[in-house]
């Protein structure tokens, strides 16, 4: 079975084309993947750079600690506290403690 002129010059425009399309198919799924690629990055990006929010379930727990110790008394309770303390320390020191040394040689 051999191949006429006339059915060879039909065919040869054709290969053309069918090689080009081969050549389209072959390249697609490897330039899917690199903009798949590049996608994926940019979302990577986009993550990194965002500010993430706190889980509404932690926004309650955190909202329920601060309404029932109100904001700052917690602070302020510990800062009382600190003073007593020292106020505390003071008087139970000598004031005469602590103003002379005594060396021995």
């Amino acid at each position: 079975m051999s191949i006429r002129s006339l059915d060879l010059q039909v065919l040869l425009p054709h290969t053309q084309e069918v090689s080009r399309t081969q050549r389209i198919q072959q390249q697609g799924p490897e330039q899917q993947q690199q903009e798949f690629a590049a996608q994926l990055e940019q979302q990577v990006e986009r993550q990194q750079g965002a500010v993430r929010s706190t889980p509404k379930g932690e926004q309650a727990l955190i909202h329920e600690r601060e309404t029932s110790t109100g904001r700052g008394a917690a602070r302020q309770q510990r800062k009382s506290s600190k003073k007593k303390e020292d106020d505390l320390l003071e008087s139970l020191t000598e004031p005469s403690l602590g103003q002379v040394i005594d060396i021995k040689v």
